[in-house]
């Protein structure tokens, strides 16, 4: 499984997800400049009995 960032570029503020390795340093271009990483959270994904209001209680 390989890790998406999100990447926007400074000139033109269009944004691109971009899949790349751990530890690798190649970095996306857009309007020949290097993309700036965008950080966002990891998504939750809530798995198992408990986590919803609907659940039947034991």
């Amino acid at each position: 499984m390989v890790p998406t960032y999100d990447y926007q570029c400074k000139v033109c503020s269009s944004t691109i997800e971009f899949q790349r390795e751990f530890g690798e340093d190649r970095e996306p271009n857009c309007c020949q400049q290097t993309m700036t990483r965008i950080w966002t959270s990891p998504g939750v994904l809530f798995n198992g009995p408990g986590f919803y209001s609907t659940d039947n209680r034991k």
